[in-house]
């Protein structure tokens, strides 16, 4: 009798010891869920229902073509650019586009796709770069997908957001990069300002400091770490003139935007010689 009452009070301790473990584990849970919950300092300087506007749910894309020129191989380059915004419906399993709209893990998103094609002398180099944002954030990246196609080879690149971090895979075909994968700290890649610089609360002098991944559109893997940029807002006749600069010159940016809503890009030119320029935008299935 007496060690069936020892044997009871013994299981009795190790489930108030489990208990209380498992208790203590769940509020760490919520704990870190509150920290990686909390927006960075210039998220403020940023619209987050920008992307709510009923305009996104015509069931058409915003398609932009603008002319761009880049320096390649020592040498001005023109070329068209297609620049396109559409909401699309992904599925966490897959976290991609779902085809199953009778699911419970559903999350409505902005697509912004870039589309370059770059004649050189001997043969063509094409981009494609897809950025997603949850609606709910213009300005942190959900998932980017980066393909690069070339005479030489592939390479992709993508990044796909775990709590406060990105979560980076590549595969590429130049010798000492390969395949890998890698954890960075939260940032703004540097060709998502096209789209997320459009989000921003304009406000003739605001200046503020932005964690910048310099530009992943390239066809090696990405290597750079974040910078910091000041963004400087100035208002004009009749757009908003955004300027981008970095303590170290690496990056020293302007970009034009309507002051109507969606505030489309008009204008964008950096220091390394690229520009965009001419802008032409419509609404339409483009997929049809």
């Amino acid at each position: 009798m007496k060690s069936s009452i020892r044997a009871i009070t013994l299981l009795l301790t190790i489930f108030l010891i489990i208990g209380c473990d498992h208790a203590s584990h769940t509020e760490h849970q919520k704990k870190s869920a509150t920290l990686t919950g909390k927006h960075p300092e210039y998220m403020q300087y940023f619209d987050t229902t920008w992307a709510y506007n009923p305009i996104w749910d015509d069931g058409l894309a915003e398609v932009t073509t603008m002319t761009g020129e880049s320096v390649v191989y020592g040498k001005k380059r023109k070329y068209i650019t297609t620049l396109i915004i559409v909401k699309e419906v992904f599925n966490r399993k897959y976290n991609v586009k779902t085809d199953d709209y009778n699911r419970d893990d559903l999350i409505s998103v902005l697509k912004f796709n870039l589309a370059q094609t770059i004649q050189t002398d001997v043969y063509p180099y094409h981009y494609l770069t897809s950025t997603f944002f949850e609606r709910k954030n213009p300005v942190a990246v959900y998932k980017c997908t980066q393909g690069s196609q070339d005479w030489c080879g592939n390479t992709f690149k993508q990044f796909e957001r775990v709590n406060d971090s990105l979560h980076y895979t590549f595969h590429s075909y130049w010798d000492g990069e390969g395949s890998g994968t890698k954890v960075l700290d939260d940032a703004v890649l540097e060709h998502q300002l096209l789209f997320t610089l459009r989000s921003l609360r304009f406000r003739n002098g605001l200046k503020f400091m932005l964690p910048i991944i310099p530009n992943i559109i390239t066809n090696k893997t990405f290597t750079s770490k974040p910078i910091q940029i000041s963004v400087r807002i100035l208002e004009e006749e009749n757009v908003w003139k955004v300027h981008l600069d970095s303590e170290s010159a690496e990056i020293s940016a302007t970009y034009f935007f309507a002051k109507k809503y969606p505030n489309e890009l008009l204008y964008y030119e950096k220091n390394d010689g690229s520009k965009l320029y001419d802008a032409r935008t419509k609404r339409y299935a483009y997929w049809q």
